[in-house]
């Protein structure tokens, strides 16, 4: 959201991710790497699909999402934006595709329907 102009705070980064076994594995490694430590997560549960994966420890705040029912993971990967903080180039999904990400977590969650929708409404207006 941030990429593309809301000014509202953040509580986490929302992370899209190939289900691949290598993806899978890489993410893992990095991960680890960053961290020193294994996460609370495993491979295989970076294969599932539909699987939210949260991580929330040693300051990081992240959920990883391995896919979303109805979104093309191949097509948002080629659709991308790209954001470039500090020198370093961040994929970043597209305004549609977060779009549909965003209604379908206000579809799934109730808890979360109001502030989804507002986002939604947000990207549509640009």
């Amino acid at each position: 959201m941030r990429f593309y102009g809301a000014q509202r705070p953040t509580t986490d980064v929302d992370i899209l991710v190939g289900r691949s076994p290598e993806n899978a594995r890489r993410l893992l490694c990095a991960i680890e790497k960053l961290l020193g430590h294994a996460p609370g997560f495993t491979q295989a549960q970076l294969e599932e699909p539909r699987k939210k994966v949260h991580f929330g420890r040693d300051g990081y705040r992240l959920d990883i999402l391995t896919s979303v029912d109805g979104l093309d993971f191949k097509a948002a990967h080629q659709s991308q934006q790209h954001a470039l903080e500090k020198r370093l180039v961040i994929p970043v999904v597209s305004k549609s595709d977060l779009a549909f990400i965003k209604k379908a977590a206000a579809a799934g969650d109730e808890r979360r329907r109001i502030k989804e929708e507002k986002d939604i409404e947000f990207l549509e207006a640009l």
